[in-house]
């Protein structure tokens, strides 16, 4: 009931006021990304909005340079049906930003809550360039003792996928408060005992 989307982004060719990320979409959304300001600023910004009646930022950073890393959180356990965001310049210390998405299921899309990947431009045309793509899945049985940890992963050249079904009788996951994630295991509130 655990999944994870991280997403290396590079927003130096945007424009003033493009806006490029990642989202949990469904009818109610929530968005982590990058907006170009003038004179060559950036901020990373939470959005959040319900198709059809407009979106909000919720909160907006200045950050140093237009390259950084994003990554939304899914946290399914116990219907708790929330998205986290967060940001980082290295892949490897995270920083929570703006507050946690409520996730509705509602039938204006049908389906459950989405991962997007995006880049609204305006007029002027400019881009942004993803990479490094990891899409983490961690799915627990506790009354079975069974584990499935799924990884994709993509760079420039490759697209990986890793599914694991851990069986033992004595493994267990802890939860810790304070996550330390990197690149490659942005589920680090989950250890092995």
């Amino acid at each position: 009931p655990y999944s994870s989307f991280t997403i290396e982004i590079d927003a130096s060719g945007m424009k003033p006021q493009e806006f490029a990320g990642l989202t949990a979409f469904q009818g109610t959304y929530g968005s982590v990304g990058i907006r170009a300001q003038e004179k060559g600023a950036f901020a990373v910004e939470v959005v959040k909005g319900k198709l059809g009646q407009g979106e909000t930022v919720e909160i907006s950073v200045p950050i140093k340079s237009g390259q950084c890393f994003l990554r939304i959180d899914f946290n399914y356990y116990e219907l708790k049906d929330r998205a986290a965001f967060y940001w980082s310049y290295d892949g490897e210390k995270w920083e929570m930003i703006g507050t946690q998405l409520q996730m509705k299921y509602t039938l204006d899309l049908f389906i459950g809550y989405r991962i997007g990947i995006f880049c609204y431009g305006n007029k002027t045309g400019g881009f942004a360039d993803f990479r490094n793509f990891i899409f983490q899945i961690c799915i627990c049985d506790c009354r079975a003792n069974r584990v499935c940890v799924g990884i994709f992963m993509s760079d420039d050249k490759h697209i990986f996928f890793s599914c694991h079904l851990l069986i033992a009788p004595f493994f267990s996951f802890e939860y810790k408060k304070t996550p330390k994630a990197s690149k490659t295991n942005v589920f680090p509130y989950f250890q092995a005992s």
